[in-house]
């Protein structure tokens, strides 16, 4: 799957961006339909399409070697080497000619209608180049054989239509196969509602991907206020029912207070369902906060709680929270026992960091990189100056250096430097290790403490 740049008409020049953010999102958001069911008629037009591309590329190489045959009649080469060469051009073309042929007899021939020669099958999709980049076509050649070249099945393409201050927008898939039919899907909203809007449209599409039937989803949740997604996308609560394609979609429901509900479903044997979602109360436990001599403020779900010493009801949940003494934060997890009794209260104890997490990573930051940088200087120069020393030795060992006593005081200048600067790399490469082990000890501070209860 890929997607073109939309058409904007007379939409304000501050959302000329939608024209490349709204195919991006709708691609993205098509992946969820993962399996496709792709049909007799769609392999018919790919295979044949698939064939005359093969035929065209045939009838382009024959073309050339009869240009090439042609051209025998201005070449400077005698005549006998003419014949020959003629020869064997004529023998080329022959053979194209038979497999031109062969194809032809191929797409004439109606083997597709045979029993059992082609069946629906699903293949799984996948974006081309990971959704990151939008197609343009190739102007030069038809749609069907630009995205054929392309490896591409499906090209959504749309428009974007200012309508009294609010966005119309239309999209489709296009395959560049006349046989393979797809219904263009429409929706309108106001430019802030982009995320609405391209969920709607997805939801349609993706019933065209996939090559299923829409399905309806009628769903209802308790408590009211609950946030419900289909496929990771917010569904908004009202009595309008869901549009999905017919095939798995998993649903999803949280509430403060209450224990979320993750299912997947397969929705296959009907045209409409009916979703009923009951979110279970969360059970609440007592847990005592102390920090010993340092109070800190202490915050769970970015809400303040107070200062410590502190007792605090919570849900029964894993969580996130963080004490902040002297502007330091100290990260934590709580996974409090559900199954303790009510009346129990637990007691954790939370020592804070005494340096700032940022800063101190920062620094260690430029440390790591500064030792770094020294390693990489003294390298060269030790590389070099012990190549010197030993081409030196090797010189005098050899007898191309005369043994007198200012070339063996040259020498052992040259060793002691060499040994000077590995032993200056070798501090180097440690200090490096050393301050690598020192910030990895800086970075774990940001990792959340499991404080004990």
């Amino acid at each position: 799957m890929a997607a073109s740049e939309f058409t904007l008409v007379d939409v304000p020049e501050n959302y000329s961006s939608y024209s490349e953010l709204v195919p991006k999102l709708i691609l993205n958001r098509l992946a969820s339909a993962q399996i496709r069911l792709v049909g007799i008629d769609e392999k018919r037009s790919r295979i044949i399409r698939a064939l005359l591309n093969d035929r065209m590329k045939l009838v382009s190489d024959r073309r050339e070697i009869f240009f090439k045959r042609d051209s025998l009649f201005f070449s400077p080469d005698s005549s006998a080497e003419k014949k020959e060469e003629r020869r064997n051009y004529d023998k080329l073309i022959e053979e194209k000619n038979e497999a031109i042929k062969a194809l032809d007899d191929k797409i004439e021939k109606d083997f597709f209608n045979s029993e059992g020669e082609l069946q629906d099958e699903n293949v799984p999709v996948y974006l081309w180049k990971d959704g990151d980049t939008l197609y343009s076509p190739d102007k030069n050649i038809s749609l069907a054989e630009s995205l054929y070249k392309n490896g591409i099945s499906g090209l959504v393409t749309g428009e974007i239509r200012d309508i009294g201050g609010y966005m119309y927008v239309s999209a489709s898939i296009d395959t560049g196969y006349g046989n393979v039919v797809s219904t263009a899907v429409t929706d309108a909203a106001h430019y802030d509602d982009l995320r609405d809007i391209v969920f709607h449209l997805s939801l349609s599409l993706a019933s065209q991907i996939a090559n299923r039937r829409p399905v309806k989803l009628h769903v209802s949740v308790s408590p009211e206020d609950a946030s419900v997604f289909i496929d990771n996308f917010l569904v908004h609560s009202d009595d309008n029912p869901v549009v999905v394609f017919a095939g798995k979609h998993t649903i999803e429901a949280s509430a403060p207070g209450f224990a979320a509900s993750i299912r997947t479903e397969d929705f296959i044997e009907s045209d409409e369902f009916e979703i009923n979602i009951n979110l279970k109360p969360m059970k609440n436990v007592n847990v005592a906060f102390n920090t010993k001599n340092f109070p800190a403020s202490i915050f769970l779900r970015t809400q303040y709680f107070g200062r410590t010493p502190q007792t605090i009801s919570l849900p029964a949940y894993s969580l996130i929270g963080e004490v902040v003494h002297d502007d330091v934060q100290t990260f934590f997890v709580l996974n409090p026992d559900s199954d303790l009794p009510d009346d129990i209260t637990l007691v954790t104890e939370i020592i804070p960091d005494k340096t700032n997490t940022e800063q101190r990573i920062e620094k260690q930051r430029k440390i790591l990189y500064w030792s770094l940088g020294l390693l990489y200087l003294a390298l060269p120069a030790a590389f070099l100056i012990r190549g010197e020393a030993d081409s030196r030795v090797n010189a005098y060992n050899s007898g191309r250096l005369s043994q007198t006593q200012e070339n063996i005081d040259g020498i052992n200048s040259w060793v002691l430097a060499g040994n000077i600067t590995t032993g200056v790399c070798i501090g180097l490469g440690l200090n490096l290790v050393f301050q690598l082990v020192r910030y990895m000890i800086a970075v774990e501070q940001v990792t959340p403490k499991q404080p004990d209860f």
